[in-house]
């Protein structure tokens, strides 16, 4: 079922449309509706629709709602009584763009598309928890031979929560009981890094990996905390790129 929420500055016009995509689409949940300006966040946020339909002028101009559709990637068919939008609103990623008065069969086609692209982000989306359990599986028992000062040690990467660079040489933390719980390998993090990524290993910063397993909690001060209480700092550059992926990373 496609969620979906209804926002237009015209009372009268928002009942019209309301009945309009029932009529079109009886499929499509219509989880709320407004006509206020200051009640769209807390519509949204309540709601959390996989489409949204409503005047452009009431998108463009709420700052919350964008920010919003950034992270939660909601569809959007957009509905104006100009053409001069369009450009922009495409620019958005809009499923479809309408002027009023609303034809029928451009409402249909703009909204098809939105649920097109609804149920292709769904399919993505099964496919990719599937890779993430096996790729999980993998994970615990790939043996990894980490080169030291002696020799090597053996760990499987299941069982490393994190490495730190240090100068030219690597700290690698584990949670095997039966090693050393830090072994200091002769690498540079570098190596680790190309050798970890595969296997979903994440770098919050240039001097460290984290295997996102044993993540516990992110602080807005920009620091992820371990379940082994190890605070690890994240660079500004890198904290959109860990805040939208954290979902993934973590869906083991």
């Amino acid at each position: 079922m496609i969620n979906t929420v209804i926002i237009s500055k015209e009372e009268d016009f928002l009942k019209l449309l309301n009945q309009k995509i029932k009529q079109l689409f009886p499929d499509l949940s219509i989880g709320g509706q407004t006509a206020k300006k200051t009640e769209i966040p807390s519509l949204v946020s309540r709601v959390k629709p996989d489409l949204v339909v409503m005047d452009y002028e009431l998108y463009s101009g709420n700052s919350s709602l964008c920010t919003y559709r950034s992270h939660h990637h909601f569809e959007a068919v957009f509905l104006s009584n100009t053409k001069a939008h369009a450009v922009d609103a495409f620019q958005c990623c809009a499923a479809g763009y309408i002027v009023k008065p609303i034809d029928d069969a451009l409402l249909e086609v703009a909204i098809k598309n939105a649920c097109s692209r609804i149920g292709f982000k769904s399919y993505v989306s099964e496919n990719e928890i599937i890779k993430i359990i096996n790729l999980s599986r993998a994970m615990s028992c790939q043996p990894v031979f980490i080169p030291t000062m002696d020799g090597f040690e053996l760990v499987t990467v299941g069982e490393i929560v994190r490495c730190e660079g240090r100068e030219k040489t690597t700290l690698i933390i584990t949670t095997d009981p039966n090693q050393k719980p830090v072994i200091r390998s002769s690498y540079n993090i570098g190596v680790f890094r190309k050798e970890l990524e595969k296997y979903g290993f994440y770098s919050p910063h240039k001097s460290h990996l984290i295997n996102p397993v044993f993540i516990r909690k992110y602080s807005k001060e920009g620091f992820i905390y371990m379940n082994n209480e190890d605070k690890i700092p994240l660079a500004r550059r890198r904290k959109c790129d860990f805040l939208s992926r954290i979902p993934n990373l973590c869906g083991r």
